[in-house]
């Protein structure tokens, strides 16, 4: 593996519709992968913001940090935690952290496959009401594909299934599958 390599992505957006309501919504998120040698570090981050008729009625952010250590080619031990801050809503806080193994089935030219399992715990931090903390796992996975030369078209999903360990919730699952089209890396 290489000394040190990056990669990563800043997206921003900016939404203004001016009808019967004008809003205003600017939003960023990034993505980055840092490597140095058995260690993999992630570190995402999402800010939103949005006002209607002048006055702000969407405001959060979310952070999220993965740490890896690579034992060999296929076996890893990860480490997480992700923020949520919300400044309107009664659920203003959400706080998640855990650790467990993860397995790599391949990462090269063609794309990766990764699974992991985490043992952590979750925490809801509410304005009106009492807080709520328990215990968590969680099942994740993570899937590249490209599909043309060059990198040009991938195919992914990225997801996460959690059971946790309290009567609030029988699960939770989060995923997101897509397609993407790299243009910059081709210009």
């Amino acid at each position: 593996s290489p000394l040190f390599s990056w990669r990563g992505n800043l997206d921003m957006s900016l939404d203004m519709e001016r009808d019967e309501d004008s809003s205003d919504n600017l939003r960023f998120k990034t993505s980055n992968e840092f490597l140095k040698g058995y260690w993999r570090d992630n570190l995402d981050g999402f800010w939103e913001i949005r006002k209607t008729n002048g006055d702000e009625d969407r405001h959060n952010y979310n952070l999220t940090n993965s740490l890896d250590y690579f034992w060999n080619q296929q076996w890893f031990w990860s480490g997480n935690t992700n923020y949520q801050r919300d400044f309107h809503d009664d659920l203003y806080l959400e706080l998640k952290y855990g650790s467990g193994p993860g397995y790599r089935f391949y990462n090269d030219k063609s794309g990766r496959f990764e699974i992991g399992s985490t043992l952590g715990r979750q925490a809801y931090h509410y304005h009106s009401k009492s807080d709520l903390s328990f215990a968590i796992l969680t099942f994740n996975w993570d899937y590249r594909r490209f599909l043309l030369d060059k990198e040009l078209l991938e195919l992914y999903t990225t997801g996460e299934y959690s059971y946790p360990y309290t009567d609030a919730a029988d699960f939770a699952l989060t995923a997101e599958a897509g397609m993407r089209i790299r243009l910059t890396q081709h210009l």
